[in-house]
């Protein structure tokens, strides 16, 4: 979707992980293994980079790109969980590899508790985060620096 707003232009649109994990029905992170997973969501990602950078030449200058499923896909043996992170932020940051730096890339993530895993979310060195907050008792904001702007809404 796009639509304008006070920055400018704005799309919408889902990353890779959240192509693979929600919009495909074969796409079962249960089932798959690690390496098809992130093989897959490589793809997507090169796939969006292009609609992106496209979307920049169009002059869109407000691009979101939703991950909901970042959390989702996470495994629940620890010892699997950094090796995912690392290649879900690296398909996200794949997405917006090729913009200047004068567009602003947002990202959106909700539907559960990301304290556990907020140092991925600040790695994929989107330009705004947006995240629902209800489900840590507003603990989540207690992560961010000096110098990082934020509120609850």
């Amino acid at each position: 979707s796009s639509e304008m707003t006070s920055l400018g232009r704005l799309s919408i649109h889902s990353g890779a992980l959240t192509s693979g994990f929600f919009d495909m029905h074969h796409f079962n992170p249960c089932s798959l293994s690690a390496l098809f997973r992130f093989e897959t969501c490589y793809q997507i990602a090169l796939a969006i980079k292009d609609e992106v950078e496209d979307l920049e030449k169009a002059g869109i200058t407000v691009i979101q790109i939703d991950e909901a499923a970042l959390r989702e896909g996470l495994p629940l043996r620890k010892s699997e969980q950094p090796s995912y992170l690392d290649w879900a932020v690296h398909s996200f940051r794949i997405t917006n590899s090729g913009v200047h730096d004068t567009t602003q890339i947002h990202t959106h993530m909700c539907y559960s508790n990301f304290n556990d895993i907020i140092h991925a979310i600040m790695d994929m060195d989107s330009d705004v985060i947006t995240i629902e907050n209800s489900r840590s008792d507003e603990k989540l904001l207690s992560v961010f620096g000096e110098g990082v702007k934020y509120g609850a809404g």
